[in-house]
Parts: structure tokens; C-alpha cells; sequence
């Protein structure tokens, strides 16, 4: 059998209702109607048992991991577009900051009579 990983809520209930179930089919008053002649009906019943538990909770993994993957892609979509804007932003800011420092050492004086004294 596999080792199965029980994460979610409806995993451990699924087992607990098979260990249940298995426990039931253990206990002394059902061993009794199959034994002596009859334990491989017995064993044969026990695997059936666990076998439909087991493709429950498989399939319920399989769900989960499907929506766990498809979680991650989205929040993986979701930093690149942060990333994105952020970029952005940079770019603005950094854009306007250029124009501010290059209007900032060409300025001309109003006053000529300043200019003049100057040359």
C-alpha cells in the first residue's frame, strides 16, 4: 500500500471513518461468522474495505494537489505583475527626476543687468 499523506480536513475524516469501519470488521462477533472456514472471505472483505477508503482519500489528494498548483501559479502571476508596476513606477520617477536635474543646471537669469556684470 501506498503511504498516504493526510493534509486536509476531508483526508483525516475519510480515515478515521475507515479505521472505524476496519475496527468494526476486526472485532471478535464479525470474526466469528467466517471462522474457521471461511477467513479468506474475511481478509478478501477487509481489503475491500480499505482498498475504497484508500481511492477516496487518493482522489481527494489529487484535488488538493491540482488546487495547490493552480494557487501557486497565481500567486506567482500576481508578484510578476507587482514586480511589473513596480518597474513602472521606477521608470516614471526615474524619468522625472532626469528632467528635473537637467532644467535645473541650464537656467537662464532674468536679470541682464546680472548677466552683463557677470561677463
Amino acid at each position: 500500500m501506498v503511504k498516504l499523506e493526510l493534509k486536509s480536513i476531508e483526508e483525516r475524516s475519510i480515515w478515521k471513518m475507515m479505521q472505524a469501519e476496519l475496527t468494526y470488521h476486526n472485532s471478535y462477533t464479525v470474526k466469528q461468522r467466517y471462522f474457521p472456514n471461511d477467513m479468506d472471505s474475511w481478509r478478501e472483505m477487509k481489503s475491500e474495505i480499505e482498498n475504497k477508503y484508500r481511492s477516496e482519500i487518493e482522489t481527494l489528494q489529487i484535488y488538493r494537489k491540482q488546487t495547490e498548483k493552480h494557487d501557486a501559479m497565481m500567486e506567482a502571476a500576481e508578484t510578476l505583475l507587482i514586480m511589473k508596476k513596480r518597474e513602472e513606477y521606477k521608470e516614471f520617477y526615474k524619468a522625472g527626476r532626469t528632467k528635473k536635474t537637467s532644467t535645473s543646471t541650464s537656467t537662464h537669469r532674468r536679470s541682464s543687468r546680472i548677466a552683463n556684470k557677470c561677463k
